[in-house]
Order: C-alpha cells, then structure tokens, then sequence
C-alpha cells in the first residue's frame, strides 16, 4: 500500500513528511537511550513511558500513512530537517513572544534581541539551502549512475 494511495501527496510533500517523521523518531529514541542510562528514578519511568508511548505514536502515524520511518535520512536531508526546524522555534525567542512568559519591555528587548534572533534564523535558512542544494546535486547524480 502506497501512500499516495492513502494521502494525494507530492513527492516533495511525502519526503518532507518522511524526513520529519524520521527524524522526530530519532530525536526520541536518543532521548530514550539517555533516559535508560539513568538510574531507576520514579520519574525517570514516568518520562521513559511517555516518550515510548510518542515513539509509538509516531510510528502508528508513518504506519497508517504507509510512510516507513525506519530507514536512516540522509545526512542533507537531516541538516535541511533539523535546520527548519530550528528557524521556527526561534521565533519564540523574539520579544514579543517571550512576553508570555512574564512582564518586560518589549521595545527595547526586541530592539536588542530580535535582529540577532533573526540574523540566526538567517543563517539557519542559509544551512538549509545549502543542504537542499547538496541533497539535489546527489539525486542528479544518482540519477545519472
């Protein structure tokens, strides 16, 4: 079963899904490893439940998707993944963002905090391209092997 059966995506739109799926997988499978290096706490098996049971969610997502998760991302791919995924949660760190956490001036803070957030996140877009292009030179490549 396909999964362009299940859901009318892309192929771009289906690696994007795969890669994050994949790579969400591996971020709680390397927290899980860390966790089960840890001593028995009880909260320690509280946390190690609750990250199985999303490991598990993830999986039955890939499953009911028909979108394996088991195969390892490509090393582009990842930094391109890993990079988006950074410039989006930066925008949390931008003033009027952290506002919701408590009381601050948020002028002064922004003129301050936001051009280097976003000098960042413009770095971070610069790494993702840059991966983008590499993952494009090795599909034309492997396209003409």
């Amino acid at each position: 079963m396909s999964s362009e059966k299940i859901l009318p995506l892309n192929p771009d739109q289906l690696r994007k899904l795969k890669v994050s799926l994949r790579l969400l997988q591996s971020d709680l499978e390397r927290l899980l490893w860390g966790i089960k290096l840890e001593r028995g706490a009880e909260e320690d098996c509280n946390l190690r439940a609750a990250i199985e049971e999303t490991l598990r969610a993830v999986q039955r997502l890939g499953q009911n998707l028909a979108v394996r998760t088991d195969r390892e991302v490509p090393l582009a791919r990842e930094v391109a993944a890993t990079a988006e995924v950074w410039i989006a949660r930066l925008e949390d760190l931008k003033a009027h963002r952290l506002a919701s956490y408590g009381t601050l001036p948020v002028t002064e803070i922004s003129r301050a905090l936001d051009p280097q957030v976003e000098e960042l996140q413009r770095a971070l877009s610069a790494l993702a391209k840059a991966a983008g292009a590499t993952v494009a030179t090795e599909a034309s490549e492997s396209n003409r092997g």
